[in-house]
């Protein structure tokens, strides 16, 4: 199954105003080697005894004089000046920090947010026809490029991560996770998890136009009435362990049955998931349980 690293941009092109500005940022400054090592030295004093802390600086110190040191410095210069390249560190930061991270990603990386409720909805497919339609309208937007950048007061923000914001999925692997991409065109759909069960249905009709909300609630309904008279399944469950785990298990999937892959390839392909659970939280603590993880059977956390 093809993958690709999380900064292949050419399966979105950068057009309209969400990417205007996307030549002009700034690009990440080089802090001098003295500055890093400073910075560093500073980080250890709450995390070691006064002996140890006193080789540790008696070292960095050394460093900092030796030729290696400044041999690093140079070609980390050079990286950053690399043509193309208008941030040196974001590679080594999303393996480091996310994709290269082998503990599982619920709780360790996801977050989570809440709406607040819709009193003119009253029934749960209601409501998650109208999110729908709300992240459809919104994932139009982002394709087209005609969603604003996000701004600090006056300047604009990168956008490069709008790229990963729709179909976009986690693929687990060994040593390091990859970001798989798809198209937007051709994958107009939609998966639904409910009961530990999938479902996956498109948004768009014959003829072009987007499901209106009512569509969408229909649709919602019948996916409730088919996962609530069927068995429940744990297939989402796997996501939730560690990822070397997880990504031997995915490989045992995908051996195990054609079906499995055009599943996998279903769910990992499509604009995004929803989570339709049957548990009503009552308190704060509950609510965040329940949209954070849930039992973690109706779910996808890649």
């Amino acid at each position: 199954m093809p993958t690709v690293p999380l900064d292949a941009g050419h399966l979105r092109p950068e057009r309209g105003p969400l990417f205007a500005h996307q030549g002009r940022l700034p690009r990440l400054p080089v802090p001098d080697l003295e500055s890093t090592l400073a910075r560093y030295a500073a980080s250890l004093e709450p995390l070691l005894p006064p002996d140890q802390l006193a080789r540790s600086r008696r070292a960095i110190e050394a460093f900092g004089g030796s030729a290696e040191g400044q041999e690093l410095q140079r070609r980390l210069r050079e990286r950053a000046a690399e043509p193309g390249r208008a941030n040196w560190l974001e590679e080594w930061w999303n393996d480091l920090s996310y994709m290269g991270y082998r503990d599982p990603v619920i709780p360790y990386v996801s977050y989570h947010y809440s709406f607040n409720d819709d009193p003119a909805c009253t029934r749960p497919a209601q409501r998650a026809a109208r999110l729908i339609s709300g992240a459809i309208a919104f994932r139009r937007m982002v394709a087209d490029g005609s969603l604003p950048p996000d701004m600090q007061r006056d300047a604009p923000l990168c956008s490069h991560s709008y790229k990963f914001m729709f179909n976009a999925c986690r693929i687990p692997h060994i040593p390091s996770d990859r970001c798989r991409t798809a198209p937007y065109v051709g994958n107009e759909t939609i998966v639904v998890a409910r009961n530990g069960q999938f479902f996956a249905f498109s948004f768009v009709r014959d003829d072009g136009a987007v499901l209106a909300v009512d569509d969408i609630a229909a649709t919602l309904e019948q996916i409730i009435e088919a996962a609530d008279s069927g068995a429940a399944v744990s297939a989402g469950l796997l996501t939730a362990d560690s990822r070397d785990a997880w990504a031997r298990n995915r490989e045992l999937l995908l051996r195990a049955a054609p079906a499995n892959a055009a599943t996998l390839d279903a769910i990992e392909t499509a604009a995004f998931l929803v989570s339709l659970e049957s548990d009503r939280p009552v308190t704060r603590e509950e609510l965040s349980h329940a949209i954070w993880h849930g039992d973690g059977r109706s779910r996808w956390f890649d």
